[in-house]
């Protein structure tokens, strides 16, 4: 007997990626993060340097522009987790790289820690807040997906997570 599936309806919008709301979270945890790593450079760096500042302020702004790639990649449903994953991954790679990369070029020693402890401290704000957010959210989009799978089930024919073999 064939596998068969209930009739369906387009899922409703809880079930889908919250883009939208994915974007403010960027936009906040990306201020707080610059806000933060800049202040932490500004206190450690006596006297100030203008030069450590603007590394820390290009590096994690390069990492926040690239934190929208889940809100601007249009991946299924299933997928948007692993792409949020992604990005965090990626953010980290091209901040720690593009400051180090800025830092050579600049002729300053690489181990610098007035550069790499306010990076470090905006990627970590960046990684609790986003990932919280992202469990959350997904959280929501599985629980709204196993209603609306429960709510198409008929009883006999199968489930749209599975079929009834005979």
């Amino acid at each position: 007997m064939p596998d068969v599936i209930a009739p369906s309806r387009p899922l409703p919008d809880a079930a889908r990626p919250p883009r939208g709301v994915y974007a403010v979270v960027v936009v906040v945890t990306g201020l707080l993060a610059l806000g933060a790593a800049l202040l932490m450079a500004r206190v450690l760096d006596q006297p100030t340097s203008e030069a450590t500042r603007l590394v820390v302020l290009i590096a994690l702004g390069a990492g926040v522009l690239v934190s929208f790639a889940p809100v601007v990649i249009r991946g299924g449903g299933e997928s948007w987790g692993l792409i949020v994953l992604a990005t965090s991954m990626v953010r980290a790679m091209l901040v720690m790289g593009g400051a180090a990369g800025l830092t050579m070029m600049a002729n300053r020693p690489i181990r610098d820690e007035t550069l790499w402890l306010p990076l470090v401290v905006g990627l970590v704000i960046f990684l609790v807040i986003e990932s919280g957010a992202a469990v959350y959210l997904l959280s929501r989009m599985d629980k709204a997906r196993r209603a609306f799978a429960a709510s198409q089930s008929v009883p006999g024919v199968g489930t749209l997570s599975g079929s009834v073999h005979s």
